[in-house]
């Protein structure tokens, strides 16, 4: 356990996430793909229970992300979804982390102005609007890959949760988008290398 909590402090660990955020990262002509490089503070408030972070340019740790848009998605306010009272734009974008702050995913795309969907503490004002897709926020640890304790490289994979490719299945039924599919008909999003 030691030799594990060493690499992820020392950030020596990659990796990789996917998330569903709010609106069309990068607009209709991109840049459809980017580096988020913002200083975090992690603050705490015992007598509540709560922590996170906050963007902080004096005392704040260095905080790096990586990101590409794998789809835009377009879903219009018909329907079910008619209570929104307006189309909604989301973006489905896989992360990588070059840094392991808290909450650094969830932080930095809502500093972009565009946070993830479901995210309670982030983006609780749209928390309504969000749970009609999927019922918690709609982030992925897709990869993750260390030095085990022999010196070999470790790399654990995991598909994207049942929960959130039946959520994303759903919005893509609901869309009216004609774009490129970076999604195979079941809705499962491939692991592909952000370089």
């Amino acid at each position: 356990f030691k030799h594990f909590t060493a690499q992820n402090s020392a950030h020596k660990m990659q990796k990789e996430y996917i998330a569903l955020v709010c609106g069309r990262v990068g607009g209709e002509h991109g840049p459809h793909n980017g580096l988020i490089d913002v200083p975090l503070k992690k603050w705490q408030d015992f007598n509540r229970r709560e922590f996170g972070s906050v963007i902080c340019t004096t005392d704040g740790l260095p905080a790096v992300t990586k990101y590409k848009v794998l789809r835009h998605i377009h879903v219009p306010a018909k329907g079910v979804l008619a209570f929104w009272g307006k189309d909604r734009w989301f973006s489905l974008v896989q992360m990588r982390i070059l840094t392991g702050r808290t909450h650094q995913i969830r932080v930095h795309m809502g500093f972009i102005g565009h946070p993830l969907v479901g995210d309670i503490k982030y983006n609780a004002k749209l928390l309504e609007e969000d749970y009609a897709i999927v019922p918690r926020i709609f982030l992925h640890c897709l990869r993750m890959e260390f030095e085990d304790m022999d010196g070999s490289t470790f790399v654990a994979s995991s598909d994207l949760a049942s929960d959130l490719q039946v959520g994303l299945t759903r919005l893509l039924e609901m869309s009216d988008d004609v774009g490129p599919d970076a999604t195979d008909a079941s809705g499962e999003v491939p692991v592909a290398s952000l370089g």
